[in-house]
């Protein structure tokens, strides 16, 4: 499906959403329904696998760190990044503007999802965008 859609719609336009949990140091697995169905898929094999089929990016969120705002699962996101040279959108666990700073400063992630912070109005898009900026790393103001 996956190649199919990407020769139909162009690469650029599938992005492959995985919901990941640590299975222990440097293993995750890819599950489903919000987390609460395992797949016993790995998850750096099954992004190198969707990569192969011409997904355009990968959007990562761990299960570990989802609605805790406690930061990202950074050893997740890394490797995942390392794994694959698509786009790769980090999600679940931001609290605060620097635990998106903390990311780019840290992981080789393109983009950040960041929902809860913003919804309840724990830092707005220019604080995020200012934190950015203080710390070094571009972003438009």
């Amino acid at each position: 499906f996956l190649r199919e859609a990407a020769e139909t719609f162009g690469s650029q336009c599938i992005a492959l959403s995985v919901e990941a949990k640590s299975i222990g140091q440097n293993k995750w697995q890819v599950m489903t329904d919000c987390g609460r169905e395992k797949t016993n898929r790995d998850v750096i094999e099954w992004v190198q696998e969707a990569e192969s089929l011409s997904i355009g990016e990968v959007l990562v969120t761990s299960i570990d760190t989802e609605g805790t705002r406690e930061g990202f699962d950074l050893p997740l996101i890394g490797a995942v990044a390392q794994a694959v040279s698509v786009s790769v959108v980090a999600s679940g666990g931001a609290g605060s503007a620097e635990d998106v700073s903390t990311l780019f400063s840290q992981i080789n992630a393109d983009a950040a999802a960041c929902a809860s912070i913003l919804h309840y109005e724990t830092c707005s898009i220019t604080e995020v965008k200012e934190t950015l900026n203080r710390d070094g790393i571009g972003v438009r103001l």
